[in-house]
């Protein structure tokens, strides 16, 4: 409750920042689906579009985490200055090759108001995308079923969870999470699900986003929620397997923008790691389950 609290005392000055930053800044609108609350920004600086979604139970927090992620899609494309461990030592001589590959990607760019809370939100964005692409890879069951929820267990002592709903008329859309435990990677997929539901019922809004630059290129490589025809074989097996492995997580602190250094205990990171793979819709293409990304399926949620 109290990070809730400190995000809405935040919202004023993040939405002064993000006001002062941009060329164009506006609230394009808001969907509730199943009490869940999804807020969509845009905003535009030197002719990139950049665009946000806040998801919550509450309005008033969604509209702050839609604040705190155009903050991270804004600093996402600038390396960060300096490089640590979870516990805050710094690290030296990082392998340049692996910061480049994780920076083609906005994987493991995380916003918050305390750098400890930045860190555990980048490591969960890369182990959680790193998880679904090897899920899809190898074709990794799920550890368990509920309903239309998937868990398997990833790496660093997480779990992944993949949500889903059934289109009426045909088709699936899913939310992704990943938690420490269970429960919470079922809830983060679950709200994930929730937005993208109320959110692509509007076909204008999947248009739109086909059609804008995103902060870090091309808008297929942010595809995240997908239309699909039919539910991947994977979800469907029922044995228990997942990725069990301890792996080493590098955080960089990125220096923020003039606009964004008033705004107290703001801070941006991104999280690497030489176990994990960065994560990226194009490789997947080649598999015998690359139908999910054909170029056809052209009603998705790009993020």
């Amino acid at each position: 409750m109290f990070s809730r609290l400190k995000l809405l005392s935040a919202a004023p000055q993040l939405l002064d920042a993000l006001k002062s930053y941009s060329d164009s800044f506006q609230l394009e609108r808001s969907w509730s689906h199943s009490g869940i609350h999804t807020v969509h920004l845009s905003l535009k600086k030197d002719e990139v579009n950049y665009n946000s979604w806040g998801i919550d139970t509450n309005e008033a927090v969604a509209l702050a985490k839609s604040y705190m992620e155009m903050v991270e899609r804004i600093h996402s494309t600038i390396m960060p200055s300096l490089w640590m461990t979870f516990d805050q030592k710094f690290v030296q001589n990082l392998n340049q090759d692996l910061i480049s590959n994780f920076m083609s990607t906005t994987s493991g760019c995380a916003a918050h108001l305390t750098r400890s809370s930045c860190f555990k939100n980048s490591e969960e964005e890369i182990v959680e995308r790193h998880s679904f692409t090897e899920i899809c890879l190898k074709n990794i069951s799920p550890l368990r079923i509920y309903n239309n929820t998937l868990i398997w267990r990833a790496p660093n002592n997480y779990f992944v969870s993949l949500a889903y709903y059934l289109i009426p008329d045909g088709g699936v859309i899913f939310g992704a999470g990943a938690g420490s435990n269970e429960n919470k990677a079922i809830l983060k997929a679950q709200f994930e699900l929730s937005g993208a539901v109320a959110w692509s019922r509007n076909p204008s809004n999947v248009k739109m986003l086909m059609e804008s630059n995103c902060s870090t290129g091309s808008s297929f490589v942010r595809k995240k929620h997908l239309l699909l025809n039919d539910l991947p074989a994977f979800m469907q097996k029922t044995a228990p397997n997942g990725i069990v492995k301890s792996v080493d997580v590098y955080y960089g602190c990125i220096d923020l923008l003039p606009e964004f250094s008033n705004v107290a205990g703001l801070n941006v990171t991104r999280a690497v790691s030489p176990d994990l793979i960065p994560f990226s819709f194009l490789p997947l293409r080649e598999q015998p389950f690359g139908a999910l990304f054909d170029s056809e399926l052209e009603h998705c949620v790009v993020v």
